[in-house]
């Protein structure tokens, strides 16, 4: 649940940053300061374009991702702690890994 999922100050966010790492989020903060939320559907876009061109390789060993997107729940999640949502961790972490690489290529410049 939420509690072992932590905040800013107790998960690998603080770790990444103690280490020196510039860590934001990875929809990352508008021109005025302001964060502002990834919508699904672009992230979704951003994987799908990079699967569709061949420039996104998942290994097979990697069967928590593979799990993730084969079963991913495309509106609200079942909950949290549910099994779309534990599974929901392999996705979320491609797409915000993804998202500040490629999004601008993908959706374009003006892309937030």
């Amino acid at each position: 649940g939420d509690a072992a999922r932590g905040t800013e100050t107790t998960t690998d966010v603080a770790e990444f940053r103690a280490a020196g790492f510039p860590v934001a989020p990875a929809n990352g903060i508008d021109a005025t300061g302001r964060f502002h939320p990834i919508r699904r559907s672009d992230s979704a876009n951003v994987v799908h374009h990079l699967h569709s061109e061949r420039r996104l390789l998942v290994s097979s060993s990697c069967t928590g991702l593979i799990d993730a997107w084969r079963h991913d729940e495309h509106g609200k999640r079942s909950g949290t702690d549910s099994q779309s949502d534990l599974r929901s961790g392999y996705s979320d972490a491609a797409k915000y890994g993804l998202w500040p690489i490629f999004h601008a290529d993908i959706l374009g410049a003006g892309a937030a």
